[in-house]
Parts: C-alpha cells; structure tokens; sequence
C-alpha cells in the first residue's frame, strides 16, 4: 500500500481526537459539498451534508463557541448563583424546561438565518451526561420546517470542532476553489424510491474502473496517520480509499471522484491520471 506524503494528526491516537466527525467532499445537485460523518453512542452513523460556504461560516465563530463553552462549563443549572450572559455573539442563552418530566435543558444556540441549521454550544451530551473529556461539546444539527431536529446533524467536544472546522481552513478552502475552476459538468443525480435525492454521482473524467480501491487497514490507522490531501481529513480504519493508476497516490473515494470531475491530474504531483 502506498504511503502518501501529507500528514495530519488531529489528536491522540486512541484518544479524545478519535470520535471527531470524518470529513469527505462530495457532489450534490453539481455542487461540492463537505460531508461530515460520525458514529454515535449506539454505533449509528450520522451524516451531514453542508455547503462550503456553511462549513466555513460556522468554523468563523469559533471564537464565540469558545467564549460560550466557558460559560456552559460553569453552569450548574437553576443552582447556580448567576445566569451566563444572555448573548455571546451571533449566540443565544436558552434555558427550557419540560415540567411533566422534571428536565431543563440549557444551551447557547445559534440559529443560522436563511437555514434549517442550528448551531448549539452545551455542557451535556446527548444522553443527559457530563462529557468525560472535554467541559462542552458542540452540536450541529438540521431542523425540519415544524422546528423538530432530524437525524442530520453531529455532536463533537471542542477539541473534536477545532480539529475539524478549524484547523487546516484556509487549504480545504484553495481545494474547493480549485475543484470549483476545474468545473462540475457532465453530473448525474441519483434518486431513491421514495423521493429523495441522493448523492450524486459523477461521469469523471477517469473512469473509475481503472482505479484501484481498497478499504483503509487498521495496522495503517494504528502505526502512522494517513491523510486525504483533498479534505485534510485523517484516515480511519474501514475508509474507502481509490488510488490513481500512474503515480499511485490514494484518497478518499468520494474526494477523489469529486476531484476527477473537472480535472485529469493528480490533486499531489499533478501528473495526468
């Protein structure tokens, strides 16, 4: 298996940077999008989709997330001497209350205009917890016109949003742009039987056919941190992997069929896949 040649450690190996969500690019409607994915407590998988531009907008209020998490993590409910501030920025205290089972929920939030999507900074889990190793974690999630929460939408601690919106910004930026001048032409849309759409796939300029796939080893995961020069993201065990025919550099399978969609070179050496 060929080694690739940019590295990306997000946190420690077995360790609190191990349940941030893994990031791949994809296509939707012809358009590029980032694809979250991560499992929760009960081994389900979690995906939520987003446009660039929401990634982006939301990894520039980290700087308030931050500001709200310190809130949150001294917070001890209706015990506590004084209430945080009510606004931090673009977010808002919220402090509801169900009385026919005796629970409150506090929580700042942001709710994005022109968006189903909610961005909440809280000091529980989704499971009523304390989280063990970080002191506030962040939600995000997608929210239906009835203003219920659906299924689309991931929790992180701090550390876990850092390493995944954050840090390694400004060059999923340059990636995206560059796919965006390479062009999305020649896409089709799937739709399932019911009605909605899926992702879409892409008539590339390679045909898949003549790449090679296989699936990510857990010795590659363990003894060194492989990643994705195309979303940054590091390896983990059970990932998809397709690798170029020529120069033999590998990423993920839906970032590089994202890629080949507009261009015929390698995203690393640029030699002519």
């Amino acid at each position: 298996m060929p080694a690739i040649r940019h590295h990306y450690n997000r946190g420690p190996q077995n360790g609190p940077g191990d349940h941030a969500p893994h990031i791949n690019f994809t296509h939707v409607g012809g358009h590029i999008h980032v694809e979250l994915k991560k499992a929760i407590q009960s081994g389900e998988e979690r995906i939520l989709l987003l446009t660039p531009e929401r990634f982006f907008e939301i990894s520039h209020k980290s700087d308030e997330i931050r500001q709200a998490g310190r809130h949150m993590a001294e917070y001890q409910g209706r015990k506590s001497a004084t209430q945080p501030p009510k606004n931090i920025g673009s977010f808002e205290f919220v402090l509801r209350s169900d009385f026919r089972n005796d629970v409150y929920e506090h929580m700042y939030q942001w709710e994005i205009p022109d968006s189903q999507l909610r961005v909440s900074v809280r000091n529980r889990r989704s499971d009523g917890k304390r989280p063990i190793d970080t002191q506030f974690v962040v939600e995000i999630r997608i929210f239906n016109d009835h203003g219920f929460p659906t299924d689309s939408g991931i929790m992180m601690a701090w550390h876990n949003f850092h390493g995944t919106f954050v840090r390694h910004r400004k060059e999923r930026r340059d990636r995206i742009e560059e796919m965006r001048r390479n062009g999305t032409s020649n896409i089709s849309t799937t739709t399932s039987s019911n009605g909605s759409r899926a992702t879409t796939t892409a008539s590339n300029v390679v045909d898949n056919k003549n790449l090679s796939s296989w699936i990510i080893d857990e010795k590659y995961v363990n003894q060194e941190t492989y990643s994705c020069v195309i979303c940054m993201d590091t390896y983990v065990k059970n990932d998809h992997v397709q690798g170029l025919p020529k120069c033999t550099h590998y990423f993920h399978q839906k970032c590089i069929q994202a890629w080949l969609i507009g261009s015929a070179t390698c995203p690393v050496c640029r030699s002519e896949a």
